[in-house]
């Protein structure tokens, strides 16, 4: 195995963000990377990413759990501030 795609999701119209498994020189890795589209051709990759050693996965995964976290309060506080500042009419 060179490169597997994990997960793909699309940014815009010619980038999107990809999720692969790979192995290099006998180690795995996981990369997260953007991939773009040039005129008429296939998607190719940027340097534009993450590459880290798969056994890492664990703590990444924990850094996004807490990341989500904080953006589900950080969202809910502006929708309370929002909701405190002003009245919506129906």
């Amino acid at each position: 195995m060179d490169r597997l795609n994990i997960f793909t999701f699309k940014k815009c119209d010619h980038e999107q963000i990809r999720v692969d498994a790979r192995e290099y020189r006998d180690r795995f890795y996981l990369d997260v990377r953007l991939w773009f589209k040039p005129d008429d051709s296939d998607y190719i990759p940027s340097k534009k990413g993450l590459t880290i050693g798969i056994e890492h996965v664990e703590d990444l995964r924990e850094g996004l759990r807490l990341l989500a976290e904080w953006n589900t309060a950080r969202v809910a506080d502006t929708q309370a501030n929002f909701d405190s500042n002003y009245h919506v009419v129906s």
